[in-house]
């Protein structure tokens, strides 16, 4: 007997009369995978390069940013659509930067979590 595809086709089958032949359909067994290595040189590298990306990002964000407040800057009179210009694009300069600067702190504090945690043994009254 063929697994149903769908809801409705388990719904219009009938239940075999067998109780030791019956399976449940939404329980599979898994495929047994061997554990996964650990290796902690591959993890720091792979950690030091996304720290990498995302510093060089924040960068990138901050000198548009800067670029864009020294060309206004520059410039004698903005008409109206130029100002709401300035103001669309320069807040959306400000959003991204921010939001770089808090991927980098945020990823910065999940690599140095564990470390700073395995460096001394645990009792369980310690963990509230």
């Amino acid at each position: 007997m063929s697994h149903p595809q769908t809801i409705s086709d388990m719904l219009q089958t009938s239940p075999d009369t067998d109780s030791n032949n019956v399976k449940e359909p939404f329980i599979y067994s898994p495929r047994e995978q061997p554990p996964k290595s650990f290796d902690s040189n591959t993890r720091l590298r792979r950690d030091k390069i996304v720290l990498i990306q995302r510093f060089f990002q924040t960068l990138l964000s901050l000198v548009v940013l800067a670029m864009i407040i020294l060309g206004v800057s520059k410039a004698k009179r903005l008409s109206t659509w130029q100002q709401r210009s300035y103001n669309t694009i320069s807040i959306l300069a400000m959003a991204m930067t921010s939001l770089c600067l808090g991927s980098l702190l945020e990823y910065l504090g999940s690599m140095l979590r564990w470390p700073l945690l395995a460096r001394t043994k645990y009792q369980m009254r310690d963990v509230r």
